[in-house]
């Protein structure tokens, strides 16, 4: 839907405009969306999180099967993931997405307000962007690995939004 008082528009974003919907009509036969989400046809892929997403908490259906690693690399709202009842495939923990097993850590997400997150001594593999950079609140975080234990930590050190200093 356009804007109802629009007047004009530039040629050149019209272009944009109308190869994007040429592409999407393309793509919508092996593509599908829920609530903005991108999942393949049968659901069983999450793609990517919408990105304009403001939701605090989300929750993984019980159809999805795989999580691409940067599904929800820019969600910088959530804080929680929860998962369905009836996915056997992951599992959430205080709001952190694991496998169902506990061994791969997908997504620690970006909003989650505790500084220290202790992984489980299960994990033996952190996917890819589970802990992304996160746009508005620059962090550095610490993996400490404790001796002559299977547990690490996580410290994430938040920068002051108004200061911009750690």
């Amino acid at each position: 839907m356009l804007v109802k008082d629009l007047n004009k528009i530039n040629y050149k974003w019209f272009i944009i405009i109308v190869d994007l919907i040429i592409y999407q009509l393309k793509i919508y036969k092996n593509y599908s969306s829920e609530n903005g989400n991108l999942f393949d046809k049968e659901k069983k892929i999450l793609i990517q999180y919408m990105i304009t997403k403001t939701d605090e908490t989300y929750t993984i259906n019980k159809t999805v099967e795989e999580v691409k690693e940067r599904a929800f690399r820019s969600a910088k709202y959530l804080k929680s993931i929860f998962v369905e009842n009836g996915n056997t495939k992951f599992k959430s923990e205080n709001g952190i997405l694991y496998d169902s097993e506990q061994t791969i850590l997908y997504v620690y997400p970006n909003n989650k307000p505790e500084i220290i997150y202790l992984m489980p001594n299960t994990i033996t593999k952190i996917q890819d962007y589970a802990i992304t950079y996160k746009p508005y609140v620059e962090y550095k975080s610490h993996v400490i690995l404790k001796e002559n234990t299977n547990t690490a930590s996580i410290k994430i050190v938040k920068k002051d939004k108004e200061t911009s200093k750690l």
